[in-house]
């Protein structure tokens, strides 16, 4: 099972980098249900620029309910602050990833977001 999820995570991020929307769209409508792919699911949304409340509000359900390894985590806390940065609510987005890396560490994605938060604040960019 974890080989098909993997297989299937990889499909989705090739399609993603593709911009091959309805390629990932339909592979994770395959795919079984489980936290891995509502978190890809919440991925692609904000790739496409998407439902961002309800995506941001699906993944803090998450975070809620489910006991996800700490990578998943940090991936979905990544994905809330990147759906406030494009909210232009970057002080909201940096609180986010100040709790992220209190709880996960800092990853290289959360310091891509905390730079893309400073440059909506700066209106010269």
């Amino acid at each position: 099972m974890a080989t098909d999820l993997s297989l299937t995570m990889q499909a989705v991020d090739d399609a993603v980098r593709l911009e091959r929307w309805g390629h990932a769209e339909a592979q994770l409508a395959a795919a079984s249900p489980s936290p891995t792919i509502q978190i890809a699911r919440a991925r692609l949304e904000l790739a496409r620029g998407g439902k961002v409340d309800e995506t941001i509000l699906g993944l803090r359900a998450l975070l809620t309910d489910a006991d996800l390894p700490a990578m998943q985590a940090s991936l979905a806390h990544e994905l809330i602050a990147t759906g406030y940065v494009r909210k232009r609510l970057s002080a909201v987005a940096r609180e986010v990833i100040a709790d992220a890396e209190a709880a996960h560490g800092p990853t290289p994605g959360l310091h891509v977001v905390r730079a893309t938060s400073f440059q909506t604040d700066d209106d010269r960019l």
